[in-house]
């Protein structure tokens, strides 16, 4: 089933689902793993406009093998 993000916030992401608008709060840490092409657009956004913590990762980052960024995103999880 898919959903919609709508917007992320300190503690919480709000989101629509077959329509309906729905919140999930009380998180320390969003991980977002979207497309398959290179591009750190969403990345730059997040952090011109947002004072959390922002890390990339993977292709975005620079494109390589994928185990070492499978690698990456393991050592940046166990970070949070």
């Amino acid at each position: 089933m898919a959903v919609e993000v709508t917007e992320i916030r300190p503690g919480e992401v709000r989101y629509l689902q077959e329509g309906e608008s729905k919140t999930i709060e009380g998180l320390d840490a969003v991980v977002l793993a979207v497309g398959m092409l290179p591009d750190d657009s969403l990345y730059r956004n997040c952090v011109e406009e947002d004072s959390w913590e922002t890390v990339l990762l993977g292709d975005a980052r620079k494109p390589r093998k994928a185990l070492e960024a499978v690698r990456e995103g393991a050592e940046a999880g166990l970070a949070v």
